[in-house]
């Protein structure tokens, strides 16, 4: 039959009425191709889909802001359901941009590593203005 694939058993001995087969290979016209090697194949085209999430740093870098005068109060935000139970709220916020405080709304997200929790994003009052001290991951 041309096109044809046929399963041998290699290796097999009786057991009762029962066959122990050691190693399975799928035999088609040219080639000889062995089941282990098939599931190494298939293990590895599923796996090319697996996205690695980058590394987050603990410590937020950045240029430092000042801004000349108080942030508005804090605006009120709706809080979805989380998305899984790994999943934090990052709470909303103010940053200091083309000279105004614009609002920088919340989201969930997925600490890094097991055992971090966020600390939230804070304006503090200093010789220079206020200051925005931004959020990031910190091991508990």
């Amino acid at each position: 039959m041309a096109g044809a694939f046929a399963l041998y058993g290699h290796g097999c001995r009786k057991r009762g009425q029962e066959h122990i087969v050691k190693s399975l290979s799928i035999q088609s016209p040219g080639r000889r191709l062995v089941v282990p090697a098939l599931v190494l194949a298939a293990a590895a085209a599923a796996l090319t889909g697996c996205v690695v999430a980058p590394a987050h740093p603990v410590a937020p870098v950045g240029e430092v802001v000042y801004a000349p005068m108080a942030p508005p109060p804090m605006q009120a935000e709706v809080i979805t359901v989380a998305p899984s139970p790994a999943h934090i709220w990052i709470a909303g916020s103010w940053g200091w941009s083309s000279g105004r405080y614009a609002w920088r709304p919340g989201y969930w997200a997925v600490p890094p590593r097991p055992g971090y929790a966020w600390r939230p994003h804070a304006w503090e009052h200093g010789p220079r203005g206020w200051y925005h001290r931004p959020g990031g991951w910190y091991h508990r």
